[in-house]
């Protein structure tokens, strides 16, 4: 399906047209469009998610598993790599085993046969292809795996710590602030969304207080959900601000709220409607009283590394405001992005939309309710799209003794948890799969999610400034062995003669020669 791209003008008129170079009288947007286009062709964006049997083990267990490989912002099968590794790391990051398996058509699957001898205690499960570490491990695929001793019971569903909690806090509970769309500016009323987290790095419940520099409350606020939430706030000229916090343990901090500047934007995006989103931008005092080179602003909203939304209007005493059907947008993370008329980087906002072609799947195991050892169980799967069409496609199902599971299924990570939200984060996400359940406040807690997690997957300046980052990592496109051959002391052997034999699955061996510098590769 091709997805039209547009261009916007918004104030009191709006004006929509479909391509990106028409009415341009500044250049920027298009500029915009090509430098992201140009950018993303160079630098796809792949993702890995791993389907687990379950995620507690006992040593000489098998871990078993199917690997999905997508590229793209519509996660379609990858076609630009043949090879996934698969680590299973310890507690310390020490690796424990190494994998790598052929993927074909952004599919493969296997298993990690656990050693009698492993120690009980917590492993993370990592997947990545060559190509995505360009990106940098934050990318990667993780899943947090426990190995427990035989006889030892199942520890209750818990809130385990994190090794890699948001901020290293030394014993201490901590708490930030995050101004919505980057800033608070004087005299505009802001949402100001805040993120606690205990010293294990988890979020922590808190209650609290805004006082300005005279000692005058301006604003209260309590979390919402596993330590987030939000306040108002209209910082005045002159005034500084500070939280005087308590947290669940009854430990109590004061912490100064980020200064506000005496001239920018504030851009608020209101995600509540389930058809569109609004974005309301509006500019302080002394820009409207002299504007400079703020007179004119752009606006633009890219996902998955395409720009869907794009818009230019000049700077009026009105907030200026755009109401964009999420019809335009793929499901998943949608950066806003405004900017001022010669391409300087402003404001950003991330919200989320939901995808709108979710399966329904269901599972039937038949008329039977009882079954005797080893007795034959067939399992009908069945799958519907959106409009409840049959659809065909690739699946996995594990089946497990129930007793070995712990997962709190509306917290726990899934598919769509991964591939739409936390492979385009940084940092770590608490109960990623409860966003995507049935509960009510799911969707608001989300979009809480969006004022406090970083979206860093590029940064404009730089694709805008043309400068490109060297690929230091090729896709694999095939599975291969290589080393060099060397003197005792050390120097190269060119023409030497290498073997490679099979240590099992029938009788094999392959011959080749190094090269000048004593490389050789299978």
């Amino acid at each position: 399906m091709k997805i039209k791209r547009y261009l916007i003008f918004f104030g009191l008129t709006l004006t929509c047209i479909t391509s990106s170079a028409q009415n341009d009288s500044t250049g920027f947007l298009t500029k915009a469009f090509k430098a992201l286009d140009n950018y993303s062709a160079k630098n796809p964006v792949e993702k890995v998610y791993l389907q687990l049997d379950r995620t507690y083990y006992m040593p000489g267990d098998t871990l078993w598993f199917k690997a999905y490989v997508t590229a793209g912002a519509k996660h379609v099968p990858s076609g630009l790599s043949n090879v996934l590794n698969i680590v299973l790391a310890g507690d310390k990051n020490n690796v424990a085993q190494m994998i790598k398996l052929p993927v074909i058509g952004g599919l493969t699957w296997g298993n990690i046969a656990l050693p009698d001898t492993l120690v009980a205690g917590s492993y993370r499960v990592i997947a990545y292809t060559n190509w995505m570490r360009n990106a940098g491990p934050d990318y990667f695929f993780s899943r947090d795996i426990r190995i427990i001793k035989p006889g030892q019971l199942l520890p209750v569903a818990s809130r385990q710590v994190r090794r890699d909690s948001i901020k290293k806090t030394d014993g201490q509970a901590d708490i930030r602030f995050f101004p919505e769309s980057g800033s608070l500016v004087d005299g505009i009323r802001s949402r100001v969304a805040f993120k606690a987290i205990a010293s294990n790095g988890l979020g922590i419940d808190v209650t609290g207080i805004v006082t300005d520099d005279a000692g005058q409350q301006v604003a209260v606020f309590k979390s919402e959900h596993l330590g987030m939430g939000i306040f108002y706030l209209t910082p005045q000229p002159g005034k500084t601000y500070k939280a005087s916090v308590t947290f669940a343990d009854g430990s109590q901090c004061v912490v100064n709220l980020p200064a506000a500047a005496a001239r920018g934007f504030v851009m608020n995006i209101n995600n509540t409607d389930s058809a569109a989103i609004r974005v309301t931008v509006t500019a302080s005092s002394s820009i409207l009283n002299d504007p400079g080179q703020f007179g004119e602003v752009n606006l633009v909203a890219q996902s998955g590394g395409k720009i869907y939304y794009a818009a230019r209007s000049k700077v009026t005493p009105a907030p200026l405001v755009a109401l964009i059907p999420k019809s335009k947008f793929p499901g998943g993370i949608v950066q806003f992005t405004l900017f001022s008329a010669d391409g300087e980087p402003l404001n950003e906002r991330l919200a989320f939309t939901e995808p709108d072609d979710r399966l329904r799947l269901s599972l039937s195991p038949g008329q039977k309710t009882t079954y005797t050892s080893r007795q034959k169980v067939n399992i009908s799967l069945g799958a519907l799209d959106s409009s409840r069409k049959p659809v065909t496609g690739s699946f996995s199902v594990s089946v497990v003794n129930e007793s070995v599971l712990n997962d709190d299924a509306d917290a726990g990570a899934n598919i769509l948890s991964h591939l739409l939200l936390a492979s385009d984060l940084k940092g770590y996400i608490e109960k990623p799969g409860y966003y995507f359940s049935d509960n009510g406040d799911a969707r608001n807690d989300l979009d809480i999610l969006m004022l406090t997690q970083g979206y860093r997957r590029f940064e404009w300046k730089k694709i805008l400034a043309g400068g490109e980052a060297p690929v230091k990592y090729a896709p694999e496109r095939s599975l291969t062995i290589s080393g060099h051959v060397k003197t005792p002391g050390g120097k190269p052997v060119a023409k030497a003669k290498v073997s490679l034999l099979s240590s099992q699955g029938g009788f094999m061996m392959i011959d080749t020669m190094t090269d000048q510098d004593g490389r050789f590769v299978f």
